[in-house]
């Protein structure tokens, strides 16, 4: 038991500073970034996100300190169930959203108004890359690919990992990690639909065992959402 704790922490402690020293080289970057709008987008999620996530994931792979997942292993039977399940959470958290956005809209408060105007400038933004023919592929690596790989390693490889030695409550500590990969965006609006998606990139990570699932259904979602905007 003695030893589980001390795993725990040393693992906490490792994304910990890994985060941190992130944060610091994505800040001293900035100066030399800025005039680029391509890298001043990539740079920030490789720091913050994909460096502590491959320093974790390979000190994981080395120790063999990740342990066996399964709420229940994924059986050929209920793959039916499954889908249905995380398509309702999906569609649940696009509805919530859409509520949220009308009612943002509809108030008067600054912090209202800011916040509807940082997400309708933030569209414009991305779907003024995309609409550009040279910056299309870019879109694609900057918007679905590196946030895929680096968000999805950062949360449900590292972050589910080590709370998981905490709390040893699966269910609990997928919506724990879900909740905060929402807020760790920084916006109130999509706030529910990123929830819903966290908790199913985390029960599909659980169900098998695997990272490369979450990843690719997270860069499926950004992909398509980028076709629609």
């Amino acid at each position: 038991m003695k030893n589980e704790t001390s795993t725990a922490f040393f693992d906490l402690s490792l994304l910990f500073f890994g985060t941190i020293a992130g944060l610091i080289l994505a800040i001293l970057t900035v100066p030399f970034v800025e005039k680029n709008t391509y890298l001043s987008i990539i740079a920030p999620t490789l720091l913050i996100f994909a460096l502590p996530g491959f320093v974790y994931y390979a000190f994981a792979r080395n120790k063999k300190v990740i342990k066996e997942k399964g709420i229940r292993p994924l059986n050929k039977s209920d793959i039916v169930l499954e889908i249905l399940f995380y398509l309702l959470l999906f569609f649940a958290g696009l509805l919530i959203d859409f509520g949220i956005s009308r009612i943002l809209e509809s108030m008067p408060y600054e912090w209202a108004v800011a916040e509807t105007k940082k997400a309708e400038e933030t569209e414009f933004f991305i779907r003024k890359i995309m609409n550009d023919t040279s910056g299309w592929w870019y879109g694609i690596i900057a918007f679905a690919v590196i946030p895929a790989i680096s968000e999805e390693l950062y949360f449900r490889y590292g972050v589910i990992n080590v709370i998981d030695k905490f709390i040893q409550n699966k269910t609990a500590t997928i919506w724990s990690v879900a909740v905060l990969f929402s807020l760790i965006h920084f916006s109130a609006i999509g706030f529910a639909s990123r929830l819903t998606l966290g908790v199913i990139f985390g029960y599909l990570y659980y169900r098998t065992g695997s990272i490369k699932w979450p990843v690719f259904l997270h860069f499926s979602n950004n992909f398509f959402a980028l076709l629609l905007i």
